[in-house]
């Protein structure tokens, strides 16, 4: 009976020890190579991916810097002519433009200066701090807070907190504590 082709290649593999160590050899690289296949193309997928995503977003950012080139006149403007920047002798007065609003919500709401005058010198802004007993007014204070940004001055509010006590096993607002932030020139 006759050998087949192969199975003598195979016997000629087993028996000699430089065959067996190159088709071992050949065996390993050929599967380093699918897998180095496999993660190419796999890689070159999201990398496919991410640059359509970059493409995306950079057509996004391209219409808001035209939007914001075609509109920065008009929101400079409009922004500039109603409000200012006040000055360093306002900083007293300023208390004065408080008190009528915030005493309608509560008449012994307490208002301090917390800035120095070397900060306010420095920072070319000055903080407020408002202490405010809200009670059953809190509708008044939102019309508060649109009167104060009605003013003709730069402000900001910033560290809002809103205190609540425990009443008959219902939470309620009791108090509002925050800063105001007047710029200055």
């Amino acid at each position: 009976m006759k050998n087949s082709p192969l199975s003598t290649i195979w016997h000629l593999i087993l028996k000699n020890k430089v065959l067996r160590t190159l088709v071992l050899l050949n065996l390993i690289l050929s599967f380093l190579f699918i897998i180095l296949m496999i993660t190419y193309f796999s890689f070159g997928r999201q990398i496919k991916l991410q640059e359509k995503s970059i493409e995306q977003n950079l057509k996004i950012v391209e219409s808001l810097e035209n939007t914001i080139e075609e509109n920065q006149g008009v929101l400079d403007d409009d922004l500039f002519q109603k409000k200012s920047f006040a000055d360093f002798d306002e900083v007293i007065p300023f208390i004065a433009f408080l008190e009528p609003l915030l005493f309608t919500i509560d008449s012994e709401t307490k208002i301090n200066i917390e800035s120095t005058e070397q900060q306010i010198i420095s920072n070319r802004y000055a903080d407020y701090h408002i202490r405010l007993a809200i009670n059953q007014k809190k509708d008044l204070f939102s019309k508060v807070l649109d009167e104060l940004y009605k003013s003709h001055f730069l402000i900001q509010i910033i560290d809002f907190r809103m205190n609540y006590k425990e009443r008959e096993e219902i939470n309620t607002l009791d108090e509002i504590d925050f800063i105001i932030r007047l710029y200055l020139k």
